[in-house]
C-alpha cells in the first residue's frame, strides 16, 4: 500500500507543473472571451477525451477494432491532454506503451509552449514565422 501511495504522489508531482500555464492561458481566455465558450471548450475535449480513452480500452479488452492512436492524440492536443494523463492511470491504458508515451509527451510539451506564447500574445510564434516567412521569399 505504501508503494502505491508513493506511485500516486509521483504521478502528481510529475503532472503539476504541466498545469501552470494552461490554468494561467485558460483564465486569460475567461477575460478575452465568453465563459461559456471557453468551459463549453474545455469540458467538451475533456469529456470527449476521456470518452475516447475508455473505449479504446473497452475495445482493446473485448478483442474489437481499436480507436486509432492518431485519434487520441489529436484530442489531446486539442486539449485533452490533462484528462488523458489521468485516463492512462486510471483504467492502465496505453501507460506501458513506449512509442504511444513519447509522442503523449511532446504533445505535452508542445502545449506547453502554445499556453505560454498564449500569455504573451503569440509573440514567440510571430517570430517564427516572421522568420520562415522570409527564408521562403528569399528562395
Amino acid at each position: 500500500m505504501k508503494s502505491r501511495l508513493s506511485v500516486w504522489l509521483l504521478w502528481i508531482l510529475l503532472f503539476a507543473p504541466f498545469v501552470i500555464l494552461p490554468t494561467m492561458a485558460i483564465r486569460k481566455a475567461m477575460e478575452e472571451y465568453e465563459l461559456s465558450y471557453v468551459l463549453q471548450y474545455s469540458f467538451g475535449v475533456c469529456f470527449a477525451t476521456a470518452f475516447l480513452y475508455w473505449a479504446d480500452k473497452r475495445k482493446a479488452r473485448r478483442g474489437n477494432w481499436r480507436i486509432s492512436e492518431g485519434t487520441l492524440h489529436i484530442s489531446e492536443f486539442f486539449g485533452g491532454w490533462f484528462i488523458a494523463y489521468w485516463m492512462q492511470r486510471f483504467i492502465w491504458h496505453k501507460i506501458r506503451k513506449d512509442s504511444y508515451q513519447t509522442e503523449f509527451w511532446f504533445i505535452g510539451i508542445v502545449q506547453q509552449y502554445f499556453m505560454f506564447d498564449y500569455l504573451y500574445s503569440w509573440k514567440h510564434t510571430k517570430i517564427i514565422f516572421d522568420i520562415l516567412s522570409r527564408s521562403i521569399l528569399a528562395k
